[in-house]
């Protein structure tokens, strides 16, 4: 095994699912790569049908990190020619701590493989403690998303600018453009009939993700605007009980809306492939609180869909006011509203700014470019 990702969640989002075509894309190359996940997840079934091996590992099992130390620690002495460890979250770090200990210490110090790992999340609190900082000596480089998020990681993290490298997302831009339903098919498909303008969104149903704000703008104005639906595609982590009880809030919120307002709300739930679905919608809203980088906006961007989307993390990267999109305030309904509504009066300038968008995704985010790119950062010593 030359290249082992760690990525225990039971989830299949965002990250889940970039972790796993990283690694599909490294074997198709010819890599031995490897995936620790946790037992039962989609995850799991994605590698087994694409023929990767795992090695599942329980983070919730009780004393899970003790039991797991020596069953890691034996899957490094087994597999000699692994050259890189990627963590695909800093929890992660904590898990494998232990047996990257004790493996440097059977070694002599001298560990032959990298371990890198990949932020795809917000991290908003300081790491720089001891005990942090002793897990942070065994990382030897941390890969973020976009310069805001390095220059932010540089402040909380115990780790030099120097191993702190901005590795842009990579999506498989030219396959998504043949797989993305036309408008009429992608609605019929979702049962949203309209022939009006859809909002829509691809989110994650939890509090950091900003739908209750896009539900208040949307409310605010759907009572000015009868032919404005909203359309939101996902559904609350897997066994995750306050995300459960945030959706059903929501839905609440949803039902307390005027009811020629709440008619015109669509919970999709979660869908499989879910960006072949995008065109259904007219305008793309990313509302999030705090967004590292959203794939799904790079997807929403990609089917030449304008955005409004929040100041937040990398977001400004891709969403440049009046050429791609518009920005809003995070976690400010009004300022939601304002914008959606602002780009509702350019409607005239909607495939302008979606080929704008789409431009901008094919020449600094296709996967095409990225992942080779990638794999020459595995062997690299990294200097910046």
């Amino acid at each position: 095994m030359e290249i082992l990702h760690f990525c225990p969640s039971r989830s299949y989002s965002g990250l889940e699912q970039y972790a796993f075509s990283l690694a599909n894309y490294q074997a198709q190359q010819g890599k031995q790569v490897g995936f620790v996940v946790a037992p039962g997840s989609r995850l799991q079934e994605e590698c087994t049908r694409h023929k990767i091996p795992t090695v599942v590992f329980n983070p919730f099992a009780k004393w899970a990190d003790f039991i797991f130390a020596s069953e890691f620690l034996q899957v490094l002495q087994e597999h000699r020619n692994l050259k890189t460890l990627h963590l695909h979250s800093t929890q992660e770090l904590g898990h494998v701590f232990v047996p990257l200990l004790m493996n440097n210490f059977k070694s002599w110090g001298e560990r032959k493989f990298k371990v890198i790992l990949q932020t795809h999340l917000w991290i908003n609190h300081r790491k720089k403690d001891p005990w942090h900082w002793l897990q942070y000596r065994l990382v030897d480089e941390v890969w973020c998303s976009s310069q805001s998020a390095r220059e932010s990681l540089v402040q909380r993290l115990p780790v030099g600018k120097e191993k702190i490298r901005v590795v842009p997302y990579g999506r498989p831009v030219q396959a998504m453009t043949h797989d993305f339903l036309t408008r009429q098919e992608a609605r019929k498909e979702l049962g949203v009939m309209s022939q009006g303008v859809v909002v829509g969104t691809v989110s994650r149903i939890e509090p950091s993700k900003g739908i209750r704000e896009l539900i208040e703008a949307f409310i605010s104005l759907g009572k000015r605007n009868n032919e404005l639906e909203l359309a939101i595609i996902g559904g609350p982590s897997p066994m995750d009980d306050s995300a459960a009880r945030y959706h059903s809030e929501l839905q609440a919120l949803t039902q307390s809306a005027p009811p020629l307002v709440a008619k015109r709300i669509h919970w999709l739930g979660n869908r499989a492939h879910s960006y072949r679905f995008l065109k259904a919608f007219d305008l793309y809203v990313l509302p999030s609180h705090q967004e590292t980088f959203s794939l799904s906006l790079l997807d929403a961007l990609a089917a030449q869909l304008p955005v409004v989307a929040t100041q937040s993390g990398g977001t400004p990267d891709v969403v440049i006011e009046n050429e791609t999109g518009w920005l809003a305030i995070p976690k400010d309904s009004k300022s939601l509203e304002i914008k959606m509504e602002q780009a509702l009066r350019h409607q005239g300038r909607w495939s302008e700014i979606g080929a704008n968008g789409a431009q901008l995704v094919l020449n600094h985010y296709d996967q095409a470019n990225i992942f080779p790119e990638i794999m020459k950062y595995y062997g690299e010593s990294h200097q910046q």
